[in-house]
Formats: C-alpha cells, structure tokens, sequence
C-alpha cells in the first residue's frame, strides 16, 4: 500500500485539477523564455501589478498591515504572513502559500527559480505604499520549504 504524505495530499487539492495542466504549461513556456534574472523580474512585476490592485486600509500599526495582508492571502487560501521588526530590518515570513511544493503542483518543477519573485513584488509594493520609500527593498532571506514558508527582508 502506498502511503501519500500529507503535503503530497494538499497539492493535488491545493490546485483544481481543471487548471494543474495549464499552469504547468504555461510556467514550463514561460521558464523557456528567458534567464533566471530575467524570469524573476516578471514576477516582481507581476507582484506588483497583483498588490496595486489591493485597496490597502488607513492602518496605523504593523498589526494593522499583518491582518491586512494576512485577510488577502486568507481569501486566496495562500496562507499567512508574519511581520517582525528587528530594528534595521522588517522580517516579513510568509507561510503556507503556494510556493514550495505546492506550487510544483500547480506550475512544475521549471518554476522553482523564479516563482517566489512573486510574492517579494507583492510585498514590495505593499511596503512602499505603507512609506517604505524607494531607499528600502525587499530581498528573499530564505529558501521555501516544502510546506511553503519563505522569508522576506525589508532593508536599505
């Protein structure tokens, strides 16, 4: 008897089934297109386009920002985020999104390398809007796990 892993068992459910085979075509189209560089800056692009779509609330705390992303990505079912300031950096860790092996699931192997792009555009632009200002970047501080957590960092 073959005994399926639970994350093997959310990625099947994780992406409708009537979708896994366009997206894998299209992320293997999409990776023949260009260098890794190259690819990775779509993503930001694409997250940024993605988070200018969001009506951002008149928050006044970091709290305030964390249940907002937190309510967007809840409604996608990617998952949740953590802000932790640590005085010169904003540690943003998003969990349970669909990058990892999830995102296997729905795009293929191919995308590995530039998937997570996505979500630092995403957050870029939701930091620059929150005054970040141009001086501050988010930057990718970690791998993604097979359960989909990554880490984000916003510094100078």
């Amino acid at each position: 008897m073959l005994v399926t892993k639970n994350i093997d068992y959310k990625v099947k459910r994780q992406t409708s089934r009537h979708w896994r085979n366009l997206l894998a075509a299209t992320a293997s189209e999409i990776s023949s297109q260009g260098s890794k560089e190259e690819l990775r800056s779509m993503m930001v692009r694409i997250g940024y386009r993605f988070a200018s779509q969001t009506n951002m609330p008149d928050a006044e705390t970091l709290d305030d920002y964390e249940k907002f992303m937190c309510t967007v990505w809840a409604d996608m079912d990617w998952g949740w985020v953590e802000l932790r300031d640590s005085g010169d950096t904003l540690h943003i860790t998003h969990h349970s999104s669909t990058n990892g092996r999830l995102s296997n699931g729905a795009f293929n192997e191919a995308s590995e390398d530039w998937v997570s792009s996505f979500l630092e555009g995403v957050y870029q632009q939701w930091m620059s809007r929150m005054g970040a200002g141009d001086k501050l970047k988010v930057k990718q501080a970690s791998e993604t796990d097979e359960f989909g957590s990554i880490e984000y960092c916003l510094s100078a």
